[in-house]
């Protein structure tokens, strides 16, 4: 479960990376994102990656750290449904309207939090 944890993390430092260097990509990325469809595809996705974490958790180093972690991803992947669709495609028009130096600076403490997973799952 640890590897799965590890590639998890490797994932979000590869956004996270994109996200600081290139947020334009991620913005056009998201707005992908608009059809129903596909929100309920990342909430599904959010929720088992949130399960692999809550899982996982006993095989990290930081077991605790990592069963709250999961339980916030949880969290996310089940405000997708609670908030609708059209709530989220607001948000996200909202997000577009932001200078992307905002979009940077909000992508790095996830790149960080990447790592941190990649390095937890190996000790």
């Amino acid at each position: 479960m640890s590897f799965f944890i590890g590639g998890i993390g490797a994932a979000i430092v590869v956004v996270g990376l994109v996200g600081v260097l290139a947020p334009d990509v991620i913005l056009r990325g998201v707005e992908g994102l608009k059809p129903s469809r596909r929100l309920y595809a990342l909430s599904v996705a959010r929720l088992t990656i949130g399960l692999a974490l809550l899982l996982g958790a006993p095989s990290t180093a930081f077991p605790g750290s990592f069963r709250l972690l999961g339980i916030v991803v949880i969290l996310r992947g089940l405000a997708i449904p609670v908030l609708g669709p059209a709530r989220v495609r607001a948000f996200i028009d909202w997000l577009k309207g932001r200078p992307l130096v905002l979009l940077r600076v909000l992508f790095v403490p996830a790149t960080a939090l990447g790592g941190l997973l990649v390095w937890a799952a190996l000790q």
